[in-house]
């Protein structure tokens, strides 16, 4: 495995958020009245799923291996995202506890999944540029922009 694709993903739900932490943890308070994805659909889907909170496979933020030699790891967050702040922590964490290398796109001002939801904004066009960028990081390649760029002019959604 070359690397982590992470997308507006969840990986640290409120009730298991470490002490250190909880101080910019805002994104849940913030957000929960965000477009698309706000609190009252994430408790939806969470009365409905059931997770256990310590369960690695869904907060992999408390694996009990830990993070160390895991492959570089490539963000997505939406500002406007009540997952936004799982996001920013738990890349600092790669980041300066494990040594893991990072890159992290923000995309301010914006909701979960906006890229699809609103795929007319320039930020959707942006979005997808930059996650085509960041799987030619995680693979340690350079992408061919020109095809993108020729398939955009042709009326692809890119």
């Amino acid at each position: 495995m070359t690397g982590q694709y992470l997308s507006v993903p969840t990986l640290l739900p409120p009730a298991v958020v470490p002490e250190k932490y909880k101080e910019f943890y805002l994104s849940y308070e913030q957000n929960q009245n965000a477009p698309v994805l706000p609190k009252a659909a994430v408790d939806m889907f969470l009365r409905a799923y059931k997770p256990d909170d310590h369960d690695p496979f869904y907060v992999p933020f408390h694996h009990p291996n830990g993070h160390a030699g895991l492959p570089p790891a490539y963000f997505q967050v939406a500002g406007m995202d009540i997952l936004r702040d799982e996001s920013l922590i738990y890349e600092h964490v790669l980041r300066e506890e494990y040594g893991i290398k990072t890159k992290l796109d923000m995309y301010p001002g914006l909701p979960h999944g906006f890229w699809s939801f609103f795929p007319m904004l320039k930020s959707s066009d942006k979005f997808r540029v930059d996650m085509v960028k960041g799987m030619g990081w995680l693979l340690g390649r350079e992408p061919n922009m020109v095809k993108i760029e020729t398939a955009k002019a042709e009326g692809a959604v890119v």
